[in-house]
């Protein structure tokens, strides 16, 4: 996928090389959910990282989360409000984690929120897809 996010947010991310995956800061994790509504973005969840000296990616099994429901209810609700829905949602998950109180501040300075993100197109492709 493109990624439709503001230069100044783009800039802020971790990018994998592989797969274009991005990946924030909380607070900068927190500024791009708030305006994925905006660039007609739903967040179908995400995890956390750790991201080694080295560029090596660690991911934390124990902390990831699915925006509930993550299925787009499209015959009560468009695709701006599935959006905010699920933007809304994982806004109240990132607040509510206080991992500094989990991890050395060595190791918290390292953690980064990993958002997998999905436009309109891209999520009627991953449906059909999984019905086949």
């Amino acid at each position: 996928m493109s990624h439709a996010l503001p230069e100044e947010i783009l800039r802020k991310a971790y990018c994998t090389s592989q797969s274009g995956k991005l990946a924030w800061h909380k607070e900068d994790a927190l500024e791009a959910v708030k305006i994925l509504p905006q660039q007609n973005l739903a967040v179908l969840g995400g995890d956390l990282w750790a991201v080694s000296p080295s560029g090596r990616i660690q991911h934390f099994t124990a902390y990831h989360w699915d925006a509930q429901p993550h299925t787009w209810l499209h015959a009560i609700e468009t695709w701006q409000e599935f959006c905010a829905r699920t933007a809304d949602y994982t806004l109240g998950v990132l607040s509510e984690w206080d991992l500094e109180q989990e991890f050395s501040p060595e190791d918290a300075a390292r953690l980064l929120f990993h958002l997998e993100m999905v436009d309109q197109s891209a999520y009627e492709k991953q449906v059909t897809t999984q019905k086949t």
